[in-house]
């Protein structure tokens, strides 16, 4: 038997998630694939970074919506730039991940 994750855990990973993964960008010199090293892990960070956000994001935006409000009432739904972040949330599949 399975137990998914409360809504306030989902919450937290993403925060936790998104924190760390900023930290990681600082230090990503976004360069061509070409000039980077062959042994360049950037990749295959954002794709996890990716496939976690897809796991925690729905239960995460439920507890925000329940829990938190504006001065005006409740939370604005999602802009569209939301669901570009990470092209669209979808799930990478390993055929996807960077060959070491």
């Amino acid at each position: 038997m399975s137990r998914k994750p409360g809504a306030i855990h989902c919450f937290l990973a993403r925060l936790l998630l998104i924190h760390e993964y900023r930290k990681l960008l600082l230090r990503d010199p976004q360069l061509p694939d070409e000039l980077l090293p062959a042994d360049w892990e950037g990749k295959a960070a954002r794709l996890l970074c990716r496939n976690i956000y897809k796991l925690v994001w729905e239960r995460s935006q439920e507890w925000l919506v329940d829990s938190l409000e504006v001065a005006g009432g409740e939370l604005p739904e999602v802009g569209e730039r939301f669901y570009q972040r990470f092209e669209g949330n979808s799930v990478v599949t390993k055929s996807e991940l960077p060959a070491n």
